[in-house]
């Protein structure tokens, strides 16, 4: 998810009170980087995600409970992007990185695609639930309307009766387990129904098109 970063500049600067920094921000995380903290899973995964992936791990092993471990090359990412901004991450040595490792696993990104990274501010799609609780997600191309069809799909068969109020229900028995269940499955299969992006064009791995879907 290549705009994250830009994603947590552009949030502090847009929608933060002014009374932290940037640096605040950060700090927390780079703290953690640097001191280190103790985890154990997906060590399979770190292993075969990159090149770098011992990083993450304790000589080659995921942490036991009671070990430390220290990430001081995402401290210095973290730096970086304190120090310079976007560039910090869009430009010079973590972009060279990141195309370097894409290219590595067959990819075809460059350093202009990061360069050209650009943030857009969008206006976001809700559904209030039972006109008590009001939920905010992107809008299409992002999933989040899937939530609230779901919401909408649950509200729907509430007021036909066919189904009780989730409050109503016993949390996580089979009832309120299965009323859910449904209200989302109905709402993926109408997501990936309706929703696509009509002049998306899909490459092969050596980049010659093999699908237009205008």
């Amino acid at each position: 998810m290549k705009g994250a970063a830009a994603a947590w500049l552009d949030t502090i600067e847009h929608f933060g009170s002014g009374n932290v920094t940037v640096a605040d921000v950060f700090e927390p995380a780079i703290r953690l980087a640097e001191e280190g903290y103790a985890w154990q899973h997906s060590e399979k995964l770190i292993k075969n995600a990159s090149p770098n992936g011992d990083e993450m791990l304790l000589n080659g092993k995921a942490p036991l409970p009671g070990q430390i471990i220290k990430l001081p090359n995402l401290a210095k990412t973290f730096r970086e992007v304190v120090e310079h901004g976007k560039d910090g991450f869009y430009k010079g040595r973590v972009a060279e990185a990141i195309v370097d490792l894409i290219k590595s696993k067959g990819g075809l990104m460059e350093l202009d695609d990061l360069a050209n990274h650009s943030s857009t501010f969008v206006e976001p799609i809700k559904y209030t639930y039972a006109n008590e609780v009001t939920v905010y997600e992107c809008p299409p191309n992002g999933q989040g309307i899937t939530a609230l069809l779901a919401l909408g799909i649950l509200e729907n068969i509430q007021e036909q009766k066919l189904s009780r109020p989730l409050l109503e229900m016993e949390h996580n028995s089979p009832e309120y387990l299965h009323t859910l269940i449904e209200a989302l499955r109905l709402a993926f299969a109408g997501m990936q129904m309706h929703q696509a992006d009509n002049k998306a064009v899909i490459y092969g791995v050596h980049g010659d098109q093999i699908a237009n879907t205008t």
